[in-house]
């Protein structure tokens, strides 16, 4: 099966909005709303697609069409992302976390101010 590097980007784009879909989950308790995205979960999905473009510059046909200055910036680009996603998750330990009053009367009020 040959895929166009449209299809295969828009997949892939698709693979990694769901990945983090699954990582987040949203709960209310009265007028509070907690969003916990599990970084960890993020991470992991991320590190795999890296690991995935990886793979594919792996191939000498690949990487020569693209040429090694490309190649070089996705590389690098790839490393970066990779040490941001291990430095977030480490710094909230797994879990980041987001609590909101969903009550948005003081909203309103600066609504009427205006």
């Amino acid at each position: 099966m040959i895929q166009s590097r449209r299809t295969f980007l828009c997949s892939a784009s698709l693979v990694a909005a769901a990945g983090t879909l699954t990582a987040c989950t949203v709960t209310t308790s009265g007028k509070t709303t907690t969003l916990t995205l599990n970084t960890t979960k993020v991470k992991a999905y991320a590190q795999a697609g890296i690991n995935a473009v990886t793979t594919i510059l792996s191939i000498t046909a690949v990487s020569t069409a693209m040429g090694a200055p490309a190649v070089a910036v996705i590389e690098a680009a790839g490393g970066a992302l990779s040490t941001a996603l291990s430095a977030l998750a480490s710094e909230t330990n797994g879990n980041l976390t987001v609590s909101y009053d969903a009550d948005f009367s003081h909203l309103r009020q600066f609504q009427v101010i205006l």
